[in-house]
């Protein structure tokens, strides 16, 4: 019998000022920091650090994610492409509105490997460099 896991509560948006808003899920805090502050003051930035062990990210799970649902771009670090960080562009991309989009860092190999998983995603490959989140 497979472990139950847990759903991730995402974070919250403050109100909005007219900035667009970006959703970076990642599970490294130093990625988190860099592309907030390669976007600077100009975006609203929320950090989702993606879900710990035993626990699953609402959208993967099939549960709606607010955080998404309301941001304009998401970014999304696949790294080395676990089962999991593979079904997550997919499913946010469920969540968007229309006009809003998902960008997914992730390893060459995987990207080769898995193309599915990143249809309709605008792809950087690893290491991105900050005039590729421009």
């Amino acid at each position: 019998m497979a472990a139950r896991r847990q759903v991730l509560t995402p974070p919250t948006w403050p109100d909005r000022d007219g900035r667009p808003r970006v959703l970076v899920e990642a599970r490294d805090g130093a990625l988190r920091d860099a592309v907030g502050d390669a976007l600077g003051d100009g975006y609203v930035v929320v950090d989702c650090p993606g879900p710990a062990d035993g626990q699953v990210c609402p959208a993967v799970a099939g549960d709606r994610c607010a955080t998404a649902a309301h941001a304009d771009v998401v970014v999304c670090d696949v790294g080395a492409g676990d089962e999991h960080s593979r079904a997550l562009p997919r499913a946010v991309a469920r969540e968007l509105r229309e006009g809003a989009s998902v960008i997914v860092a992730v390893t060459r190999p995987v990207a080769e490997r898995h193309p599915e998983a990143f249809a309709d995603c605008r792809v950087l490959l690893q290491p991105v460099h900050r005039a590729e989140l421009r």
